[in-house]
């Protein structure tokens, strides 16, 4: 199935027909099923040309200080090549003693399209050079100080043009095509132009609507264990191809992995012994440090995400009327993945034991764990957690979460084709986890996640006090560390503004004494325009308004999975407040039975707004006939 058989899905090297053993797991003959039919479809691959004004650019886009090149012939020297060569400021000059110098700037070129030459060919024709084989790895620490195996991740540093030739074909060329074709799926947001966040916001979005309307769900979080160490990049290659790479560029990466030797660099210097692939075991995946790694795991995941779209519930949303339909199974950044389930019309109208939740839940969580161990990665469950939404109801028909030592049996998941079980932790649903960086839980309690946003602003306090820094430096370290820690999950977090405005209250203190002011500054000298005297500091509670509002925007007007699942969670929140006027859109108008979340925290952000935006979020369809 490799370059030797010109990656040929049906027969090998031989010419014998491929056949996939009877014992293959459901979801890995679905996955290769997949594979043969988005190849098939394939008309024209993009080109495997690089023409030298990308060449270039991409050395300009590349920071200096990334360290690279077992040869030593690292990044710094390209980019002198490339500052000798387009002289800008005029400081490279031809000397006037002898009428025959050749001038820098016709060195540096020739020598850059000499590089480019050898680059170029060996895209278009497949092959790779010797000196790419060598790659040292070096060690660093995922938790300071501790030497666990599991605690160090290894970085691999390949040679500058080797890792700039598949950034520019696998990790730029490649995913930009796929962005603008449609063929990654929707449920992964490692792509051009998606975000961390919007995954997250799915998340918020469904454990919205479950609030809302009250009905069972079930949630997986999983994340894969050394996921650049453990894709097969053989099916990473095929995926690609999928998507109408060049087949000489695949074999390309793939011959160069395939005889890379690695060393091993520490403190005493690089080991003389090294490690490489055998006929018999070979190293997979395309190394941490490598460029095409983050688009090599976005493209591989889509074929994954399609079988299990296939094989497993998946979670669907309605809208009130049932004019609008939303399904998706996961919903992924790079290896991060949130497996949901449900089955939302029949929970919605009958009640449903929990057991049956749990089932759900447990076969869609089997299903990807096999998906991933097909390509080569592997869940490491004891890291894995999962929710059951489920309600119970008193006598007067209020709802409240069922605690999750009632909910029972727990969740056992098999680890690959070994048969061993683990069982997955259940966490409650009034207990929040980290999910791409934001503290969330099913119940929408935000009191962890701003708990852990006080205890970064009392860290940055104390520094601010304790430290040095000049006025312009103090100035500087609240926009570009203070300000830039709180704002990250301001868009899909509802914190209430009076936790906001005593959450920042220390660090603006701090930060107020070492620019020169006074601590008890009046707040509106301290929030005010530059223009009319004011310092311009931040307001927590107002630009966690702003973010709301422009994610929300930039979702429904890009009609994305999240500005559908949007819509479909304003209807209900309409029709749960019982009124015909758009709530965003009257928002002075006061609804004590509306629970606190997002969305009314938005609300409330819009009520201090001179013109609330009532025609932008006007729904036509909020209630059914």
């Amino acid at each position: 199935m490799g370059s030797e058989s010109d990656f040929n899905l049906y027969k090998d090297k031989d010419g014998n027909d491929i056949q996939i053993p009877l014992d293959t797991f459901l979801e890995t003959t679905t996955v290769l099923e997949i594979l043969r039919e988005r190849t098939s479809k394939i008309n024209k691959p993009f080109s495997d040309a690089i023409s030298f004004d990308e060449f270039l650019s991409f050395l300009l886009h590349w920071r200096e200080s990334t360290s690279t090149s077992p040869s030593g012939r690292h990044l710094g020297i390209y980019l002198a090549l490339v500052t000798a060569y387009r002289n800008k400021q005029g400081e490279f000059s031809p000397q006037e003693t002898k009428g025959t110098d050749i001038p820098i700037k016709h060195k540096a070129g020739a020598i850059l399209h000499a590089i480019h030459t050898l680059l170029d060919a060996a895209s278009r024709k497949g092959f790779y050079l010797k000196r790419w084989t060598k790659v040292i790895n070096a060690m660093i620490y995922k938790c300071p100080g501790c030497t666990e195996l599991e605690k160090l991740r290894s970085i691999h540093l390949f040679e500058a043009d080797f890792n700039l030739i598949i950034g520019l074909i696998f990790g730029r060329r490649a995913m930009y095509h796929a962005a603008e074709n449609g063929l990654i799926h929707r449920g992964q947001y490692c792509k051009p132009a998606g975000e961390c966040n919007d995954a997250v916001m799915l998340k918020i979005l469904h454990n919205h609507i479950a609030c809302l309307t009250k009905t069972p769900m079930g949630q997986f979080e999983c994340d894969a264990t050394a996921c650049f160490d453990r894709m097969v990049m053989l099916f990473v290659l095929h995926c690609f191809l999928a998507i109408g790479t060049p087949k000489t560029s695949c074999k390309m990466w793939e011959l160069s992995l395939m005889h890379v030797v690695h060393f091993i660099r520490t403190a005493f210097g690089d080991s003389k012994s090294s490690y490489a692939s055998t006929p018999t075991q070979r190293i997979e995946g395309p190394g941490q440090g490598s460029r095409g790694g983050p688009s090599g795991c976005t493209i591989m995941c889509t074929p994954l995400l399609e079988a299990q779209e296939k094989l497993a519930h998946g979670i669907t949303f309605y809208n009130p009327s049932q004019q609008r339909r939303y399904h998706l199974a996961s919903a992924m950044f790079v290896d991060d993945n949130s497996t949901y389930t449900n089955k939302f019309l029949r929970w919605l109208n009958c009640a449903v034991d929990h057991t049956e939740v749990i089932e759900h839940l447990r076969h869609d969580a089997q299903v990807w764990e096999r998906l991933l161990w097909t390509s080569g990665g592997l869940l490491k469950l004891q890291k894995c957690l999962y929710y059951v939404v489920h309600w119970q109801f008193d006598l007067e028909g209020r709802a409240t979460l069922t605690p999750s030592s009632e909910l029972l049996p727990h969740i056992q998941l098999s680890s690959g084709n070994s048969g061993n079980y683990n069982t997955i932790s259940q966490y409650d649903c009034h207990l929040a986890h980290r999910t791409l960086g934001a503290w969330l839980s099913p119940s929408l309690c935000m009191k962890e996640a701003l708990r852990r946003l006080t205890i970064i602003a009392n860290l940055f306090a104390r520094r601010i006090v304790t430290s040095s820094l000049t006025r312009w430096e103090a100035w500087m370290a609240y926009f570009s560390v203070f300000f830039l820690q709180m704002k990250y999950t301001f868009p899909i977090s509802h914190h209430s503004s009076t936790s906001l405005r005593r959450l920042q209250s220390p660090a603006v203190r701090a930060t107020l004494v070492k620019i020169g002011f006074s601590r008890n500054t009046p707040l509106a000298v301290i929030y005010g325009p530059i223009d009319f005297g004011g310092i311009a500091f931040r307001d927590l509670a107002v630009e966690q308004g702003i973010e709301q509002l422009c994610m929300i925007i930039r979702h429904i007007r890009s009609d994305t999975e999240q500005g559908k699942l949007l819509l479909i969670t304003i209807q209900w929140w309409q029709l749960l407040a019982g009124v015909s006027k758009p709530l965003w859109g009257n928002p002075t108008i006061l609804h004590s039975s509306l629970p606190h979340t997002s969305l009314t925290s938005l609300r409330t952000s819009l009520s201090h707004s001179p013109h609330p935006p009532c025609t932008t979020f006007t729904i036509s369809d909020s209630l059914p006939s």
